[in-house]
């Protein structure tokens, strides 16, 4: 069985070599979210928090993964930006 890990710097290694792609935006879910951050391929994270509660106690997550090795992940805050709906951004640096 192939890594997670390495087929994402395979796949990686693909977009950068035929499109020129040196940044990307990484809108996964909770695994995918995890994979990219145990290979330290995350250099920024944006959180959009807005005003509303669901209550829902099997709500996804930002990131999740059976194997916890290589966590906790640590960035340092950039900035925060308010939003028009009264919520905010926190972005957020490695």
């Amino acid at each position: 069985m192939v890594k997670p890990m390495v087929v994402v710097g395979q796949l990686l290694k693909k977009i950068k070599e035929l499109y020129h792609i040196n940044t990307f935006t990484l809108c996964g879910g909770a695994e995918i979210n995890a994979v990219f951050l145990k290979a330290d391929l995350v250099d920024e994270i944006s959180i959009v928090i807005g005003p509303v509660i669901d209550g829902n106690r099997n709500a996804l997550t930002f990131v999740g993964t059976e194997n916890t090795d290589g966590f906790p992940k640590y960035f340092k805050l950039k900035e925060v930006e308010k939003l028009d709906n009264n919520g905010v951004i926190l972005r957020y640096i490695k």
